[in-house]
């Protein structure tokens, strides 16, 4: 079964805000699905494991560490945060970000996190814009949300995430 059915009902009124919405319900170690933290695990692990020097604090026995309520880590999902890209005197440019997850030191006082993992959700091909400064646009916005919070610490560790459906029908998601 094809989940953007599920999520449509079969009536094929689906939107990126209800399907991101519900990719980072299921993501959420801290919610109710019963999941726990595995889905998110499984999720960044690809990205981590790529990277292993950018990620070493995420990385153990060459693995990704455990992010469950018991770990090093305290885990934050949102879905639509909306962030400032720039903003002049007569004119503000505001960016969503579909999914944000941000890793935070469980024992540190810091009000910013490690690592932030932005998510953006494409569900239609149509959506997909080549050339755009979407991406350029939401890192610039995310720095400006920890700056503007007068965040002394470093910024997090940014990573971007672009989900697209496959060209052919399907229900598989390229990260």
């Amino acid at each position: 079964m094809n989940i953007f059915k599920v999520l449509s009902s079969n009536d094929g009124s689906i939107n990126e805000p209800n399907v991101s919405s519900f990719l980072a319900y299921l993501l959420d170690p801290n919610e109710n699905h019963g999941l726990g933290s595995k889905l998110v695990e499984r999720f960044l692990e690809p990205i981590v494991m790529s990277s292993p020097q950018f990620y070493k604090e995420l990385i153990y026995e060459g693995r990704i560490r455990d992010l469950s309520s018991q770990s090093f880590f305290e885990v934050r999902v949102q879905a639509e945060l909306t962030v400032i890209s720039y903003e002049d005197r007569f004119k503000k440019k505001t960016r969503d970000i579909d999914i944000v997850i941000e890793l935070f030191n469980r024992q540190s006082a810091d009000k910013v996190p490690l690592f932030a993992f932005c998510i953006e959700n494409k569900i239609k091909d149509g959506a997909i814009v080549k050339g755009g400064k979407q991406l350029f646009e939401e890192a610039a916005g995310f720095q400006n949300y920890y700056t503007s919070e007068g965040a002394q610490a470093p910024l997090p560790s940014l990573s971007f995430i672009y989900l697209t459906p496959p060209k052919k029908q399907g229900c598989r998601l390229r990260i």
